[in-house]
C-alpha cells in the first residue's frame, strides 16, 4: 500500500476579497496525490492538474511523476481526461487557453479545437513560460554517477515556443525542488 487515498476530490471554494467563502464545488477524481497541483487558466474559466500515483523516488525527475491531466471547466462543472497524457508539469501558454504539457517531452493542446501538438522537445520535466510566451524554459533530468554516488543531474535550457533554437543555459545542478 502506497498510503494514497483511492478516490478523492478537488475542491473548488470561492473567495471573496473580504476573505468570506461560499460556492463550494466538489468533483471526484480518481486520486490527487500525485503533481502537479492545480493551476489555473490564464482567464479564469480552466483548472488544470495532475492526477494518479507518483512513481519511486529512487527514479530520475523526468520520470517520476506519472500523473493523468485533467481539466475542469469552472462554468459548466465539466471533467475533462486527456485520455493517453501522462504528465510531470503544467504551463499555460500566456493569455491563451492552450496547455503546454511536459511528459518527457512538451506538447501543447487547446481547450478549444481538442488538438494537442508536439513541440519536438525530449526530455522535458518542468517547465514554464517567458510571460509574452514566446520562450518556454525547461528542465531535462538524467541519473549519473553510480552506486551510492548516483543521483539526478537537472539541466536547465530555454527554446522558442515552436521548439526550435533550443539552448543550454545551465548543466548537471542538484534540484531538490523546482
Amino acid at each position: 500500500s502506497s498510503g494514497y487515498e483511492d478516490d478523492a476530490e478537488l475542491g473548488i471554494i470561492e473567495v471573496g476579497a473580504d476573505g468570506s467563502t461560499s460556492g463550494t464545488t466538489a468533483i471526484p477524481v480518481e486520486d490527487l496525490s500525485a503533481p502537479p497541483c492545480p493551476l489555473w487558466s490564464p482567464d479564469g474559466r480552466w483548472l488544470a492538474f495532475g492526477a494518479g500515483r507518483e512513481q519511486g523516488v529512487d527514479r530520475p525527475l523526468s520520470d517520476r511523476s506519472r500523473s493523468e491531466v485533467w481539466l475542469v471547466d469552472t462554468v459548466t462543472e465539466e471533467l475533462r481526461r486527456l485520455a493517453g497524457e501522462t504528465v510531470s508539469d503544467l504551463e499555460w501558454l500566456p493569455g491563451t487557453d492552450e496547455l503546454a504539457i511536459a511528459d518527457n517531452g512538451i506538447h501543447v493542446y487547446s481547450v478549444t479545437t481538442g488538438e494537442d501538438r508536439s513541440l519536438g522537445i525530449d526530455g522535458a520535466a518542468a517547465i514554464s513560460w517567458s510571460p509574452d510566451g514566446t520562450t518556454v524554459a525547461f528542465t531535462r533530468t538524467s541519473r549519473v554517477g553510480s552506486g551510492e554516488a548516483e543521483y539526478d543531474a537537472t539541466s536547465l535550457w530555454l527554446a522558442d515556443a515552436d521548439g526550435t533554437n533550443e539552448r543550454q543555459l545551465n548543466a548537471a545542478y542538484g534540484a531538490v525542488h523546482g
